[in-house]
């Protein structure tokens, strides 16, 4: 077994959509996409930045910062700086434990959403050696999932709920989830991928495409909870989990590797997957998918 630690953390930022749309299984189909503006990254990193506070294993309350970080030179923003000693405690010495996370927004490998959400992994091979990180931010909470080798996905340790600063620190654990549940609804789904399969992946020039699906029915959003489920998977581009999500051809072999979370309370769901090609003795990265949605309630807490 590779060493792997997966671990998540949770944290408060916005209300949960109330709106959620069409069942996504293996029979079904996703309408077809459409064009549309890449995601702003001042609006991304709003609803991003600021401080934190959880309780870490012993018992102890602690606050810490998300932050900007600007140009040297000055003037524009250039990246985000993720809580450092969360991700150090977790991911050893891939990350240092004064510095944190660092995310360029230049970075081919980094894809932000404006709701807070984002992710960060390989472009091109390295899949075993390289740290895979996802930020979801779903209803009152933000889930972060970092990873050492995401393909092994056996060894998992479960961290703690993180809130902002203005709410409660939480103490209870998130439920892991072993695979994405079944009858997910998806109301909105956003991807980018480069115009030919052929070119190599280059952040600037992504094309980006979304669905916005039909609501199905409504959630109460009165009800308003925090995420206190979470997966990670890696699957087939082909599967049930991501039909017609990402261009496959043929006997395609490609792989997903997704990162979710649920709000039990209202059912409401987001997941981001990257979607990886096996070419020529490589691996190389195809595609990314922001999905948001609900789970039927029937399934709300299935493993």
């Amino acid at each position: 077994m590779h060493n792997n630690r997966i671990f998540f953390l949770f944290m408060t930022t916005a209300l949960c959509s109330a709106r959620v749309a069409r069942a996504l299984s293996s029979s079904s189909s996703i309408a077809s996409f459409t064009s549309c503006a890449t995601p702003r990254f001042d609006t991304f990193s709003e609803k991003l930045v600021g401080t934190w506070k959880w309780q870490d294993s012993t018992g102890t309350d602690r606050e810490e910062a998300v932050g900007e970080v600007m140009r040297s030179c000055g003037g524009a923003v250039q990246g985000i700086r993720e809580i450092p000693s969360l991700l150090a405690t977790e991911t050893g010495t891939a990350i240092n434990t004064e510095e944190g996370f660092y995310a360029n927004r230049a970075n081919d490998g980094f894809r932000y959403f404006e709701d807070g959400s984002y992710t960060c992994g390989p472009v091109n091979d390295g899949l075993e050696d390289s740290l895979w990180i996802s930020s979801l931010t779903i209803g009152k909470s933000r889930l972060i999932l970092a990873a050492k080798n995401p393909q092994n996905l056996e060894d998992t340790t479960i961290c703690q709920v993180v809130t902002k600063k203005s709410d409660p620190t939480p103490t209870p654990e998130p439920k892991v989830l072993h695979h994405v549940p079944e009858n997910i609804v998806w109301e909105h789904i956003l991807r980018c991928r480069m115009p030919s399969v052929s070119q190599p992946w280059m952040a600037q020039r992504l094309k980006w495409e979304q669905v916005l699906q039909t609501p199905a029915t409504l959630v109460d959003d009165t009800n308003i909870g925090r995420v206190d489920k979470g997966w990670v998977s890696t699957t087939s581009a082909n599967g049930p989990a991501f039909n017609g999500i990402f261009e496959t051809m043929g006997d395609d072999s490609s792989i997903v590797l997704s990162a979710g979370g649920i709000c039990s309370n209202t059912g409401i769901v987001k997941s981001i997957a990257r979607q990886y090609v096996h070419e020529n003795g490589s691996t190389k990265l195809k595609g990314v998918a922001w999905l948001k949605g609900t789970v039927l309630a029937e399934n709300k807490g299935t493993q």
